[in-house]
C-alpha cells in the first residue's frame, strides 16, 4: 500500500506554497495531512511579511483527490467526528489565512478537495482538471465547507453536485464560477501571474482588512458586512499609506490632462 499523504511549506519572496505529496494516493488527505495542513496555517498567521498563499498538489494527476479512503474505510462514530472535524479545521484555515489564497489545481479535484478549493479566494484549474462531490457514492453526505458552494456556483448547481456525486470537466467548472480561471496544464503558472502581480502591486495592509472584509460579509450577512466595511475603510488611515496612494494616484491623472 502506498503512503499516505504529506504537506510541504517552502516560501518565496513573501509567498507561501502548501505542496499536499502523495501523488500515489491522488494527493487525498488523511488525518496527519490535516493536521500538517492546520500547523501550517498557524505558522503562516503569524507571518507579518506574508503577502499570498499558494495551495497546489504533487504531480500532474491530482491536486485533491478527496478524504483517504483507506482511513475512512476503519472509522467507527467517535473517529469519523474527530477526522470530519479536522477537515472543517484544514479548510477554514484558508479562510483565517491574513491574506488571499489562490487553489492551483492541477487534476482531479475531489470530496473535501472541492470543499478545500472553495475555502481558497481564487480558484485557477487546469484543462485536464475534474471535480466532484462523490460522497453519496459512498454512503455518506457532503459535508462542512461544502456550505460554501452555493455562494460560488449557486443553490441549484450544489444540489446537483452533491445529489448525483458525477464529475464535471474544468469548462463545466468554470462555467458555473468554481473556477475563475481555465488554463492549459502547462500555463498554470503563468495564469496565476496576473493574480500574483496585482496582490503584491497593492498596500498589503489594504489586501490584509481585505481578506478581513471577505470572510465578514460571508459569516455576518449583509448588515453586519457593511459595519465591519465603514471600521475598515475609516481604519485603514490610521496609517499614511492611503493618502500616499491616493495623492500619487491624482498627481499621475493630473499629468495626464497637461
Amino acid at each position: 500500500m502506498s503512503q499516505a499523504s504529506t504537506a510541504e511549506l517552502s516560501i518565496r519572496e513573501h509567498i507561501a506554497t502548501i505542496t499536499i505529496r502523495g501523488a500515489a494516493r491522488s494527493n487525498a488527505l488523511g488525518l496527519s495531512t490535516l493536521e500538517a495542513i492546520i500547523r501550517i496555517g498557524e505558522e503562516l498567521r503569524r507571518d507579518d511579511a506574508l503577502r499570498l498563499v499558494i495551495l497546489t498538489g504533487e504531480g500532474q494527476r491530482a491536486f485533491i483527490g478527496g478524504a483517504d479512503i483507506y482511513e475512512m474505510a476503519q472509522f467507527d462514530q467517535v473517529s469519523a467526528r474527530n477526522f470530519i472535524t479536522k477537515v472543517h479545521h484544514a479548510n477554514h484555515m484558508f479562510r483565517l489565512l491574513p491574506v488571499p489564497s489562490i487553489a492551483r489545481i492541477n487534476g482531479y479535484c475531489l470530496g473535501a478537495g472541492m470543499e478545500t478549493a472553495a475555502a481558497c479566494d481564487l480558484r485557477i484549474g487546469s484543462d485536464n482538471s475534474r471535480y466532484g462531490m462523490p460522497e453519496v457514492q459512498v454512503g455518506l453526505p457532503s459535508v462542512v465547507e461544502t456550505t460554501l458552494f452555493s455562494r460560488l456556483i449557486g443553490e441549484g448547481k450544489t444540489r446537483e453536485l452533491v445529489y448525483r456525486g458525477h464529475l464535471i470537466d474544468a469548462a463545466e467548472a468554470q462555467r458555473i464560477g468554481f473556477l475563475q480561471k481555465l488554463v492549459p496544464l502547462a500555463e498554470l503558472d503563468a495564469g496565476m501571474q496576473p493574480w500574483i502581480d496585482d496582490i503584491l502591486a497593492a498596500d498589503p495592509a489594504a489586501i490584509r482588512a481585505q481578506k478581513r472584509l471577505m470572510e465578514t460579509w460571508i459569516d455576518s450577512g449583509v448588515g453586519g458586512g457593511i459595519i465591519a466595511s465603514i471600521d475598515a475603510l475609516s481604519g485603514a488611515f490610521l496609517t499614511d499609506a492611503p493618502s500616499r496612494r491616493l495623492q500619487a494616484y491624482v498627481q499621475r491623472r493630473k499629468s495626464r490632462q497637461r
